[in-house]
């Protein structure tokens, strides 16, 4: 959509106020979404060792979330709609499934971007576990030991995560453009300090020291996703981007079911810090290999 919007020149700065946007909604939806609940519960936040509410109550709690869920999604949709691209110079051809074998291909005869994308889906068989079932377990397993309630405490770390996103997506937008030598070796430099805080998670169990390290994960995570999308859309033609997304996009939700299996069955099997030790060790290493990929340190070149 960016690129039918905006010129060119301006994609970095566009990505960055998009990226920032989003993160900053984010950032307050989780808390203030954990606060409700807590609240609806019967939870005295101001003393949060007792509990008012029965389960009756906090599943009633957990409803009014899910329909102001709802609202919000009709008020993006009102808003979308309002919004004027550009026409595609280049109508699209054929059935559906020969427009994505397209995107394949495209992506498969372009070496760099190829060689990134695999790093992605290798990336996110481990990250997409820990967002989907790690945190909340996090928030569960912890709440005691934290004297939150686990929907507050999920609330706060999305919270923090988001606002280290907002904090890297402003800076790569604005103050940190790598230049064409070293976009790719920069981008793996920040995915092995990804791991290092994905580590460190089984490591601090302080309430302060967690909220940091979600923080320096969403940092990270902010910081090359605004590249990344600059990175698409100004070295994939426009007809081809929707193809080459969704290529990337296959990468990333393709191994959600993959990772969220394994986390299930890893904190069973390890306990939840041994799995935040394995997955953060795995990160750092594929970030590594990544980093001395001949495709990847040429990413940066058209």
């Amino acid at each position: 959509l960016m690129p039918s919007v905006l010129e060119r020149k301006d994609l970095p700065a566009g990505n960055a106020l998009n990226t920032s946007a989003q993160q900053i909604l984010q950032s307050f939806a989780p808390m203030i979404v954990g606060f409700l609940i807590a609240i609806l519960s019967g939870y005295d936040i101001m003393t949060p060792a007792s509990q008012q509410g029965g389960p009756g109550q906090e599943l009633a709690a957990y409803g009014y979330a899910f329909a102001i869920n709802t609202g919000t999604f009709i008020f993006s949709a009102v808003l979308l709609s309002w919004v004027n691209v550009r026409p595609s110079e280049t109508p699209h051809e054929g059935s559906m499934l020969r427009n994505i074998m397209l995107g394949f291909e495209a992506v498969w005869l372009d070496k760099p971007l190829r060689a990134f994308i695999i790093y992605i889906a290798l990336s996110q068989l481990f990250m997409m576990g820990n967002i989907l079932v790690g945190q909340p377990m996090m928030a569960s397993l912890r709440a005691p030991l934290f004297s939150y309630p686990a929907a507050m405490l999920l609330g706060m770390f999305g919270a923090s995560a988001g606002v280290g996103a907002v904090i890297g997506s402003l800076f790569a937008g604005f103050f940190a453009r790598p230049s064409a030598a070293t976009y790719g070796p920069m981008l793996m430099i920040i995915a092995i300090f990804r791991g290092l805080a994905m580590l460190s998670l089984g490591y601090f169990t302080d309430f302060y020291s967690v909220l940091s390290l979600f923080g320096c994960l969403g940092l990270f995570m902010g910081y090359t996703m605004v590249f990344f999308a600059t990175l698409m859309q100004t070295r994939v033609d426009i007809p081809m981007m929707g193809r080459m997304m969704s290529v990337m996009m296959f990468a990333i939700m393709g191994v959600v079911p993959f990772s969220a299996a394994f986390w299930g069955w890893g904190i069973e099997a390890w306990g939840l810090d041994m799995l935040y030790y394995i997955s953060g060790a795995f990160m750092m290493i594929v970030a590594i290999g990544g980093f001395f990929s001949p495709s990847i340190r040429l990413m940066g070149y058209p």
